[in-house]
């Protein structure tokens, strides 16, 4: 322990500091914390992008003149923290065609490793791309695969479309896919997800796209990836129970894109006092370097 904190101390005063269990060390900029997790970018310029690591693995944290102690190592050799599994993407398996009257491109189904079945639309055929739709979507959890096998054909999954899960409020659960560029408008609108997952990659989400979700957790953070480019009106509006929306539902902002500004953020269902918040916070932060 003391070892660690000699080597923190050495580490230049205008960066903040992580040292992991491993006893490696992140010299990071822009440090902010959940209840479960540290936010930071590993370089002080505008834009750079924002990495998350559980406090679980960190062993302390000194940020300005404080360090924090997050856990000591136990005395007696412990058994080691596994490793975070690779991401590992999933394909799903046709199933069946299926007829929707909106739809006039090729609609199908197709069931995941886990069992279950969702619908897709091609999007295009050219690019081999599809969008999951609407559907009967009863199970407490879905895994939405990378790509989607049919013959000889491989289809990769980049939308999830307008209203595929709007009112499904059995849902509680959604992993995403890496390969996912846009969520449609309304397409989780009074689901009843526990959480949301946004993976890196994601550019567009659409208005409501997540609206009136009714978050169980006390304080759910949504990290908001800095690939976003298009957010719609309400697209969080009433996500969870606390009617200030603070933070993208609450307390926390982990990424807040550039074009949300205390007078339009009201639109994305957030206040203008945790936006004020969040820009004082990036202001300060500056100061500090």
């Amino acid at each position: 322990m003391t070892l660690l904190l000699l080597l923190v101390a050495s580490v230049a005063m205008a960066q903040d500091v992580i040292v992991l269990k491993d006893g490696s060390i992140l010299n990071v900029y822009n440090l902010e914390e959940s209840e479960t997790s540290y936010f930071y970018t590993m370089s002080p310029a505008e834009g750079a992008t924002t990495l998350k690591i559980n406090k679980s693995d960190v062993f302390s944290v000194k940020k300005g003149e404080v360090t924090t102690i997050t856990q000591a190592p136990a005395t007696a050799a412990a058994p080691a923290t596994p490793a975070v599994p690779e991401y590992q993407p999933v394909t799903a398996q046709y199933s069946r065609d299926i007829e929707v009257r909106r739809n006039s491109n090729h609609c199908f189904s197709a069931i995941t490793p886990d069992g279950h079945e969702l619908n897709y639309q091609v999007i295009s055929e050219a690019d081999r791309r599809v969008s999951v739709i609407k559907g009967t979507y009863h199970a407490r959890e879905y895994v939405i695969p990378d790509y989607v096998k049919m013959g000889d054909k491989t289809y990769t999954v980049t939308e999830v479309d307008e209203e595929a899960f709007l009112r499904e409020n059995t849902v509680r659960l959604v992993r995403f896919p890496r390969t996912l560029k846009k969520i449609g408008e309304s397409a989780f609108t009074f689901a009843n997800l526990e959480r949301i997952d946004l993976p890196d990659g994601l550019e567009e989400l659409g208005p409501k796209a997540f609206a009136g979700t009714g978050f169980r957790e006390t304080s759910p953070v949504i990290y908001v990836p800095s690939t976003v480019v298009k957010m719609g009106k309400e697209c969080f509006r009433s996500c969870g129970r606390n009617l200030s929306y603070r933070g993208y539902c609450q307390e926390y902002f982990s990424n807040l894109p550039s074009f949300i500004t205390e007078d339009n953020c009201t639109d994305y269902g957030i206040d203008e006092e945790a936006v004020e918040a969040f820009y004082r916070r990036k202001a300060l932060n500056l100061n500090q370097r």
